[in-house]
């Protein structure tokens, strides 16, 4: 089994892998995403290039998130 971000990918799926846009679909997922978000404020994270500190993040999401998600998907960057 592999690990990719908090995502478990059973060997089997590596052999013959699921396409790649529904692995990114499955990636930016409500579930894995508040488990990755838990996980950063449990190691209390360092802020990223961006200068945002892990408790601005939360409410940051809210409001941008489904733009963020587009763009991840669809591959545009505005």
């Amino acid at each position: 089994m592999y690990v990719i971000g908090e995502l478990f990918v059973s060997k089997a799926e590596s052999v013959f892998p699921i396409g790649k846009k529904q692995l990114l679909e499955d990636m930016v997922a409500r579930g894995n995403l508040q488990t990755a978000l838990r996980n950063v404020k449990r190691n209390v994270g360092a802020p990223g290039i961006d200068g945002m500190m892990v408790n601005e993040l939360s409410e940051y999401l809210k409001r941008r998130w489904p733009e963020i998600r587009r763009q991840l998907i669809t591959k545009t960057v505005c």
